[in-house]
């Protein structure tokens, strides 16, 4: 035994080169299966190593060091695409996109590093880059909006130039502003900038006629587009120089509109080696790099562009997704997961479960307050930490599949899902038992039809009886291996429930994948906390009946289920404007004061939250 936080404080005032050590196995991890919780109890250890502590060639102040490691960069073949490909298995974890597959099918296996996909041959001498490119990123602070939910980011400064020959850490929203690029420049030679993606053959810019040392001097052929990688594996973005020995480039519309058809015919995919021969350009002579991993900003653009919707991995990388899994004893791989800067993350995702929930036309009392609510429709944002109140989860949600890979469009036929709606707080906050209650099963779904399957245990909505408690709410999709009797599912549930969760409490989810084998496709969550109209029903002031509709399963379910045995004063008591007997409202006309906390007076112009559809969370295109 050893104690991990005294090893990581003596490697942190250790020599760099163990942090080196410790990434170089890190980003070979898929390679050693075996050392799987060796190499996360590395990362737990190296983790203040990867972001500042960094020794690499180009952060010594040593210029001969920095473009010898530049030239090595640019003939590496430990990338994606490189040596380490499996063309036979498209499926590979360091392969998992459609893109990916597209990019290396067209490359083929003679393109495995930066030099050869820039260049289109294997023959390039690297003696010919003399210089790094010095790139800075200076960027406002802004937002975006990605799988459904908004980002804010603050303004980046670089005070020093871009490490070349690191992994760079930050949001491609930033990325995505045009850096400053320098150079020492040749007096009276013109040159070529490029920026290009060398993963993806993608475009990433073109100013020709640099006469000075600064690429803000030329002429743009083709507009900056900055890095944009959908998955959580390294890919590599290059700022190239070349040299004009033919001079100036005199046709430059002309040059723009061959660049654009180039681009239309080939799918958005761009080969500069034709670009480099028929101006003659000479080079590289300079080559700076960006190495980037996923982050919202770049799955949002691949979804915009119906390519892949990588949104669940958002999902799986939230700390209370990955510790309830872990303590259910999902069994967490090399094969199936991923553990960096960012935390451990789900690799073998395939499709996105967008969850919306349809709360009708409300009126009730609850605690001296009356609620009139109009419908409301209410998409579940897992990435929102903010309670979805119980009122807006009463009845049971719509449910919609979709592909991960969305050029593939349709699911497989005679594929058949289960779906589960879990209580998981106990497990998020490492309860070492946890009860793990079963709000709603459905088994052998075909396609993406839920309302096809076998409903094993009908919707139980959230009625959180703790009033300051936030409880965890997760969605699992799991493949199954065929058809199943659902009579036969409830042995996994424990004993001991109390009246609200019988044949639900203490499931154990370990053991339903290890006997099952079936596999974890799916997920979702969101967070809930005890309202006004949970109260309602706990004293019973609501009849959950009367509030239902026809697709709340509160109709399958006996009313005592919903209320406790607690009075309308120990429910009510401590809520503000309560009291015995209720005061008589004095009011001139309705008030329309709502909240998504504590509901309070409200008529039935009470103003709902913004109404967004199913298709738009979780990152689904919507026409743009």
């Amino acid at each position: 035994m050893f104690d991990i936080s005294v090893i990581g404080l003596s490697l942190r005032v250790k020599t760099y080169s163990i942090c080196a050590f410790f990434r170089f196995l890190l980003e070979h991890r898929n390679m050693m299966n075996k050392l799987t919780v060796l190499v996360r109890i590395l990362f737990m250890v190296t983790l203040p190593c990867t972001a500042w502590s960094h020794n690499t060639p180009c952060n010594t102040n040593n210029d001969t060091a920095c473009v010898e490691g530049v030239r090595r960069e640019f003939v590496r073949t430990d990338y994606w695409f490189g040596d380490g490909y499996n063309s036979t298995n498209t499926d590979n974890t360091e392969s998992s996109t459609s893109m990916m597959e597209f990019s290396w099918m067209i490359s083929g296996p003679n393109h495995t590093n930066i030099a050869s996909r820039l260049l289109g041959h294997n023959n390039f001498n690297v003696s010919t880059i003399q210089q790094f490119l010095r790139i800075r990123f200076n960027t406002p602070k802004g937002s975006y909006a990605s799988c459904g939910h908004w980002f804010n980011v603050n303004a980046y400064v670089m005070d020093k130039d871009l490490d070349n020959t690191h992994t760079i850490y930050l949001d491609s929203w930033i990325l995505g502003h045009r850096p400053t690029v320098t150079f020492d420049a040749t007096e009276g030679q013109s040159y070529t900038l490029v920026a290009y993606d060398a993963g993806y053959f993608r475009l990433g810019g073109i100013w020709v006629n640099i006469v000075t040392g600064d690429s803000a001097t030329g002429q743009e052929l083709y507009p900056y587009m900055g890095p944009a990688n959908p998955v959580y594996t390294r890919n590599p973005f290059v700022f190239a120089l070349f040299k004009q020995p033919g001079g100036n480039f005199v046709n430059i519309e002309d040059n723009k509109k061959r660049i654009m058809n180039a681009i239309m015919v080939t799918n958005g995919h761009y080969y500069l080696d034709t670009f480099i021969s028929e101006n003659n350009l000479e080079g590289p002579v300079a080559i700076g790099y960006i190495v980037t991993n996923t982050d919202p900003y770049s799955i949002q653009y691949f979804v915009d562009r119906n390519i892949y919707n990588n949104c669940p991995y958002l999902v799986s990388k939230q700390p209370d997704v990955m510790k309830a899994l872990q303590v259910m004893e999902y069994s967490l791989t090399a094969d199936n997961s991923y553990s960096d800067y960012r935390g451990t993350f789900l690799t073998r995702l395939e499709k996105i479960v967008s969850v919306t929930y349809i709360s009708p036309e409300a009126h009730f009392d609850s605690c001296c307050q009356h609620t009139m609510m109009m419908m409301t429709e209410v998409p579940v944002d897992p990435l929102d930490s903010t309670p979805i109140m119980p009122l807006y989860t009463r009845n049971q949600p719509y449910i919609k599949f979709s592909l991960i890979k969305m050029n593939l469009k349709t699911f497989v036929r005679d594929e058949l899902y289960t779906l589960f709606l879990l209580d998981v707080t106990d497990a998020v906050n490492n309860v070492s038992s946890p009860n793990v209650v079963i709000h709603w099963q459905v088994v052998n779904i075909p396609e993406e039809a839920v309302e096809r399957g076998d409903t094993v245990l009908p919707y139980m909505p959230p009625m959180p009886l703790n009033r300051t408690e936030v409880r965890t709410f997760l969605f699992l999709l799991l493949k199954q291996t065929g058809r199943v009797d659902a009579a036969a599912l409830w042995s996994y549930t424990g004993s001991n429930c109390d009246s609200r969760t019988v044949l639900r409490c203490r499931f154990n989810l370990g053991s339903f994948l290890r006997h099952l084998n079936f596999k974890l496709v799916g997920l979702n969550m969101f967070r809930s906390q005890q309202d006004s109209f949970t109260r309602a029903v706990q004293y019973g002031a609501v009849d959950p009946l009367q509030m239902a509709t026809s697709m709340s399963q509160f109709m399958s379910m006996p009313k005592s289920n919903m209320q406790s045995s607690m009075s309308k004063a120990e429910v009510c008591q401590g809520i503000p404007g309560y009291s015995e007997p209720c005061p008589v409202a004095c009011t001139s006309g309705p008030n329309t004061e709502h909240d998504h906390g504590e509901t309070k007076i409200t008529s039935t112009a009470a103003t709902p939250p913004p109404p967004t559809t199913a298709d738009i969370h979780m990152g689904h295109n919507h026409g743009k």
